[in-house]
Formats: structure tokens, C-alpha cells, sequence
């Protein structure tokens, strides 16, 4: 059998890549189709026979093969899952950021890699008790299989755990039992280490919430760095822009420091807050890279800090990631395997600078 739809699999996360391979391969093959033998799939995806067993055993719970005694492996015919994906209209208040447009690819991928359905549900068309009416519907007449929640008004998140459905949620909320979240220690761990590595002996923070500058206070004593109080800021909740939030930090920052005293470093915990915080520093004569080194949030794919990417660290959770997480936890509730109700975390990765010629040096 031609096995030139596989490639072997060389992420750290290898059991969710031969998983995402595996379902890839049998949706092209089509239902009742026989797939290569074991032998020859752990030869092609480079993984250890152990490994291939645990994942052809969580695709037969899920239905998507079928495992024959002496006759192999076949896909199953089943009918497709429906996919839920409920978000709220915060997503889009911040015009440079695409992180849903990027998170909303990865998510139709993965359902057309897995054989499901995906619909789409934004928490702006409210009925009077605050629900979707689209998923109100859907969930009603049982078109869906399964939820993916993030960042719902109070209203409509209520509501759906009231719901008899698998749900998993994207954020920290304990509310949800069944959650992803974006390692947020991690990465701010991450980047201060990576400014420690570039020289930096002193590190200060901006942030749009209080729960990023405790990661950050926590990861200065795990690695011995230094910060002052002047250097610790947090955006202005009352601003819904975090781009204008990033200006006027930039410049709070500025003004608390008199423009002289300056941290080696500084973290920035959120993409869109550091393009207000690049530009507000260009424009008042700050060299990034080089007057102070900047260690950014971003998220795989995005351009949002293009302009200036080659003088900064960028931090960066991958999209497609968040939504492999999401879908495998999702489908193990719907197949009703066991799993740990403890959230699965998220990490971010350091994004490595593009070559020169790709590149612009702008904030000189």
C-alpha cells in the first residue's frame, strides 16, 4: 500500500502527532478501507511499536478504526461528529490581532483531518437571557456532539454548563472542570530567561492583567534576577484596546523612570499591548534591541509584531497546538475514555529570528 501520505513524526508531543496522521490517512482512505499494517505505519512514523498500539487503541475508541484479528486495520464507518466552537465577541475588539482567525484555521484542520463537522457560534447574537440562538438551536435539536468554549460573556458560560454536552474551555477558569490553558508562568519564565541569556541583569514587566505580573515576580527569584517596583506595570483595565493600553503604559513606564533609569529587559505578556509599547518607545527615541531588549508574547503565524519582530524576543503559543489540545480532550469526553480532569497546559516556544534578507531593521 502507498504510505506517501506519512511522514515520519519528529515533535516532542509524539502520540497526538501519529494520532493526527493516522486520522489524516484514514479520511483520505475512506470508510471500510484497509490501512497499512502495524508494522509497516511504525516504520513510516519513525515511532516505537508501543506508542503506535497506544494510539490505534484511542482511535478505535474514538470510531474512527476498526482492529480485525488477523485481517488488520480498518477505517470505520461511521457517521461524522459535530463540533461546537462558542466564542465570545471580545475576540474581536482588538483589530490587530489574529489570533482568532489563526486559532479558527487550526480548528477547521483539525476537524477535517478527524472526519468532523465544525460549526462556528459568537456570543454577540443574545437572546434576552444572553444565548446564541444559532447554539441554543443546534444543541436542541442535537446537531452537536461536543463544545469548544472560549472567552463566553458570564451569561451564555453559565448556560452551557447547564447543558447535558461535553464542553472544554480555553482559560484558567476553574468553573469549567475540562479546560486548555495558555501556560502563562511558562512563558514568562521563558522570556526573562531568554533576556538573562542575552546579557540582561535587570528585567521589568508590562502586562494587561495582575495574574501575569505575580509570574513574573515568581520567576525573578526562581532565577535571580532583578526589578524594581517603577519597572512593574499594569495596563489600564479601563482601556478594552490593548494596543492603546500598551501606548499608555509605555509612556507611564517612561514618565515613573524619567526616561533614563531603564531596565536591561522587559517582558511583555501580550502581543497586541507590545505593539503600542514599540511604537511608543520608537517614537521617543528608545532602540529596541539595544536601549532596552524586549522579550514579547506572540502567537505562531501572526504578524501583529512584524514590523519590528527582528529586535525582539518573541515568546509565541502555537495555535494549531491549542486546538490539537482542545479537540483530543474534547473527543476523549465524548468517547467517554477516562481522563484526568486536571487542565492540560500550553506552552510557548522561543521564535527564532527571520534571516536578514527577509527582514527589516525599522526601529533604528
Amino acid at each position: 500500500m502507498n504510505l506517501s501520505e506519512l511522514q515520519p513524526v519528529s515533535t516532542w508531543h509524539k502520540r497526538d502527532a501519529v494520532a493526527a496522521s493516522l486520522r489524516q490517512l484514514a479520511l483520505k482512505l475512506g470508510p471500510g478501507t484497509r490501512m497499512p499494517r502495524v508494522r509497516e505505519l511504525g516504520r513510516t512514523l519513525g515511532v516505537p511499536m508501543a506508542t503506535l498500539d497506544q494510539v490505534l487503541r484511542i482511535l478505535e475508541e474514538g470510531g474512527v478504526i476498526v482492529r480485525r484479528q488477523r485481517s488488520g486495520i480498518f477505517v470505520a464507518n461511521q457517521r461524522p461528529r459535530w463540533i461546537g466552537l462558542a466564542f465570545g465577541d471580545n475576540l474581536l475588539k482588538d483589530p490587530a490581532s489574529s489570533f482568532l482567525s489563526l486559532f479558527l484555521e487550526s480548528c477547521r484542520k483539525r476537524a477535517t483531518a478527524g472526519g468532523e463537522q465544525f460549526s462556528c457560534f459568537i456570543d454577540v447574537a443574545k437572546t434576552s437571557d444572553g444565548v446564541n440562538p444559532d447554539l441554543a438551536d443546534a444543541i436542541a435539536h442535537g446537531k452537536l456532539d461536543g463544545v469548544l468554549a472560549v472567552t463566553l460573556c458570564d451569561e451564555q458560560e453559565a448556560w452551557l454548563r447547564k447543558q447535558n454536552l461535553p464542553v472544554v474551555a480555553l482559560g484558567p477558569k476553574k468553573t469549567w472542570p475540562h479546560r486548555v490553558v495558555l501556560d502563562g508562568g511558562q512563558l514568562t519564565e521563558l522570556a526573562i530567561s531568554e533576556l538573562k541569556s542575552k546579557g540582561c541583569n535587570t528585567v521589568g514587566v508590562l502586562a494587561p492583567v495582575q495574574g501575569h505580573i505575580r509570574f513574573f515576580r515568581q520567576a525573578l527569584k526562581r532565577l535571580n534576577m532583578e526589578s524594581s517596583e517603577t519597572w512593574i506595570i499594569c495596563g489600564d483595565p479601563m482601556e478594552s484596546n490593548n494596543e492603546e493600553r500598551g501606548i499608555k503604559a509605555a509612556l507611564d513606564f517612561l514618565r515613573r523612570n524619567g526616561g533614563k533609569s531603564l531596565p536591561d529587559g522587559m517582558v511583555i505578556t501580550d502581543d497586541i499591548m507590545a505593539r503600542g509599547v514599540c511604537a511608543a518607545f520608537v517614537r521617543k527615541g528608545i532602540k529596541l534591541g539595544k536601549t532596552i531588549k524586549i522579550a514579547s508574547h506572540a502567537n505562531r503565524g501572526s504578524w501583529a509584531l512584524a514590523e519590528w519582530e527582528r529586535n525582539l524576543i518573541l515568546c509565541e503559543y502555537d495555535p494549531g497546538e491549542i486546538a490539537e489540545a482542545m479537540f483530543l480532550m474534547l473527543e476523549n469526553l465524548i468517547n467517554k475514555n477516562d481522563i484526568d480532569i486536571q487542565p492540560a497546559y500550553v506552552r510557548a516556544h522561543v521564535r527564532r529570528p527571520l534571516p536578514e534578507a527577509n527582514s527589516q531593521q525599522i526601529s533604528e
